[in-house]
């Protein structure tokens, strides 16, 4: 990828929990494909909705929540112009 960014698009992300808190050994409790993954560290998901619909910002908070990931962009093309959210977890 240009300008030194690792991006992937359609990522698969291994979802993992601990037994018990503060426990490194975690269990995979399954794999999350994301819209698109930049440096392990922003969750972007596309959207193309006619209206801003609040379900998405509750899907984008729990991926974030599920793989431990804190930053979150919410892009939605479905209007006149790109419009997006950013989330933090």
């Amino acid at each position: 990828m240009g300008m030194g960014m690792g991006m992937g698009m359609g990522t698969t992300i291994r979802v993992s929990i601990a037994e018990q808190r503060g426990e490194r050994e975690r269990r995979i409790v399954g794999h999350y494909k994301s819209d698109l993954l930049v440096n392990h560290r922003v969750i972007v998901e596309l959207k193309v909705a006619e209206k801003y619909d609040s379900p998405d910002e509750g899907q984008l908070l729990n991926e974030l929540k599920a793989t431990g990931i804190k930053v979150g962009l919410l892009i939605d093309f479905g209007r006149h112009k790109a419009e997006f959210k950013r989330c933090v977890y």
